[in-house]
């Protein structure tokens, strides 16, 4: 008898409508981010960058174009070991903050945007240790007269390769050739 009582509250239960369920659940924060990406929705990535092979390094921008549905007044993004150099928003040149490193997260970095902004593009360049880049050298590859490099972005490594809220929602992607 005990056990029809706990099957039919367990039916019922189960029975109760989806919509119900998942709204009463609070959205889950991921750990694995300092960024805001929950709240800025990043939607595009344009890179204007060069590789240095000698010094292991790039430099160059990163633009994220952004939707802010809620108007937030700073966006945050993940880096680590980035130096960043400047930063601007739609254009207007904004000073920006770079926090303390936490560990396996690295330093979030706090951007400045008004209502309206769209786009946010970021000057800078990467450590030689950076964990996302994988640099060969020429002796390395198969015709052993050019240097390669490749990168690695799971499981976070891709803070140390660009500013970039590192979170799958914002997950790289390339299209097809």
């Amino acid at each position: 008898m005990r056990y029809a009582l706990l099957a039919g509250a367990l039916l019922a239960a189960a029975c109760q409508p989806w919509e119900a369920a998942t709204e009463a659940a609070a959205p889950a924060r991921d750990l694995h981010t300092l960024s805001n990406a929950d709240s800025i929705r990043v939607c595009h990535l344009d890179l204007d960058i060069r590789v240095d092979f000698t010094a292991h390094r790039i430099e160059g921008s990163a633009s994220w174009h952004f939707t802010n549905p809620d108007n937030l007044s700073v966006l945050r993004l993940d880096t680590d070991g980035l130096t960043i150099d400047s930063v601007t928003s739609n254009g207007r040149k904004v000073p920006h903050t770079l926090d303390s490193a936490v560990a396996f997260l690295g330093s979030r970095l706090n951007v400045p945007v008004e209502k309206g902004d769209t786009l946010v593009r970021i000057w800078y360049k990467t450590a030689a240790q950076a964990t996302a880049l994988q640099w060969l050298e020429p002796a390395q590859t198969l015709g052993k007269k050019q240097p390669f490099l490749y990168t690695q972005s799971e499981p976070t490594y891709a803070r140390t390769g660009s500013p970039a809220p590192t979170v799958p929602a914002s997950a790289f992607r390339t299209p097809p050739v």
